[in-house]
């Protein structure tokens, strides 16, 4: 059976995350079974010390981040680890014309999307913003009705004043219609 060569709360770095450091929370032994061999592996779970991201990785994939096995001038800032991951893939042959940092990138492209996404789509309220966002337009509504209530018996009031100064048939009219509107409002 393997020994693990990591162990807990070690801070590693994994090939294709970059500078990236990760902190070791625990690690499982897989028993492997196929009709001509077995075998075992270690894959260890991970915790990205700056985001929080939780990973899970193979112990081939690791490099401690202490300084003692990694050295930080191989690391060149564009996603990509300079380690020598490779050699699992047999001939591999590498075309220039082709940007592998995005390839090794494409969780965080994933990511970078998302967030975007999320960013532009309106969260969706919650039944007490929904609830509180109506009692609010009730309230407005019986403020905007009292108002108009107000102007209209201000505004017949004065008809009525002018009924009893001058007695005119117009503005006993203009009495009555307001008299309906004030019903029609309350109502």
């Amino acid at each position: 059976m393997n020994k693990p060569e990591y162990t807990f709360s070690d801070l590693v770095h994994i090939a294709g995350y970059g500078s990236r450091i990760f902190k070791i929370e625990s690690y499982r032994i897989e028993q492997c079974y196929a009709p001509d061999e077995e075998w075992s592996e270690i894959v260890y779970d991970l915790i990205d010390t700056q985001s929080g991201q939780y990973v899970e990785c193979d112990e081939e994939d690791m490099r401690l981040a202490d300084g003692s096995s990694v050295d930080e001038a191989e690391l060149d800032g564009t996603g990509i680890d300079i380690f020598d991951f490779m050699g699992g893939l047999g001939n591999v042959d590498i075309n220039p014309d082709i940007d592998y940092s995005e390839i090794y990138n494409v969780n965080e492209a994933i990511k970078r999307v998302e967030a975007e996404k999320m960013a532009k789509e309106p969260r969706k309220p919650t039944a007490r913003e929904l609830s509180g966002q109506e009692a609010e337009r009730r309230k407005q509504a019986r403020k905007d009705r009292a108002k108009r209530v107000d102007e209209l018996l201000d505004e017949m009031n004065d008809y009525k004043r002018l009924v009893a100064e001058f007695g005119d048939e117009e503005y006993k009219a203009k009495v009555e219609y307001l008299t309906i509107k004030l019903a029609e409002e309350v109502e």
